[in-house]
């Protein structure tokens, strides 16, 4: 009879947080729906013209994808801990 190794026992020892977990998601579904809609309208707009983008919507551009960016980071940081903890039981 073969012996569990530790692998095998660690999602028992450290179950995953379901909250947790759903917040990762979230953070990645919220992300991808912003990345959507910014290609979206990033694709309307008129090539070859002077001003592709005003100062204000090139901020509020700048803030959206700052914004994308932190939810990414928040939901890679969720998925890491359990990374460590599955690779350290």
């Amino acid at each position: 009879m073969k012996a569990n190794s530790k692998g095998a026992t660690a999602p028992a020892a450290n179950p995953i947080d379901p909250h947790k977990l759903c917040t990762a998601i979230d953070l990645l579904d919220e992300a991808y729906a912003i990345s959507a809609f910014m290609a979206d309208a990033i694709n309307r707009v008129v090539p070859d013209t002077d001003d592709v983008l005003s100062a204000q919507e090139r901020f509020g551009f700048h803030l959206v994808m700052c914004d994308t960016a932190d939810r990414i980071k928040k939901a890679s940081s969720i998925v890491d801990e359990y990374r460590e903890e599955v690779c350290h039981d």
